[in-house]
C-alpha cells in the first residue's frame, strides 16, 4: 500500500477469506505499507489471519516480518546481506 492512512483503516472482511483464499484455505493475508510514519522503520506490516486460524488480525509476529523482510530483500534492496525487522502493533 502506499498511502499509511489507508492502512491503518482498513477493516477485514473476515466471513470472505474463504472464498479468496478458496485454492488456499490455511493462508494469511498480508499488507505491507511503504509510506512509512517511525523515521526506524522501512516498512509497515498487518497480518490478517486465514479464515479457520481463530483470529482476525495478528499484526505483531514473526510470520509478518518474515514476510516484510523476503519482500524488502527480494524486491527492495537485494544487495543487502542482512536485514532487520522491528515488528510493532500497527492496528
Amino acid at each position: 500500500m502506499r498511502r499509511h492512512v489507508d492502512f491503518q483503516r482498513m477493516i477485514p472482511d473476515h466471513q470472505e477469506f474463504a472464498s479468496v483464499l478458496a485454492d488456499y484455505p490455511q493462508a494469511s493475508i498480508h499488507h505491507i505499507c511503504f509510506d512509512i510514519y517511525d523515521a526506524q522503520a522501512t516498512l509497515h506490516g498487518r497480518r490478517f489471519s486465514a479464515t479457520g486460524s481463530g483470529s482476525v488480525e495478528d499484526p505483531v509476529t514473526g510470520t509478518a516480518s518474515g514476510v516484510m523482510g523476503v519482500y524488502y530483500r527480494k524486491f527492495m534492496n537485494p544487495s543487502v546481506s542482512e536485514t532487520m525487522i522491528t515488528s510493532k502493533d500497527m492496528r
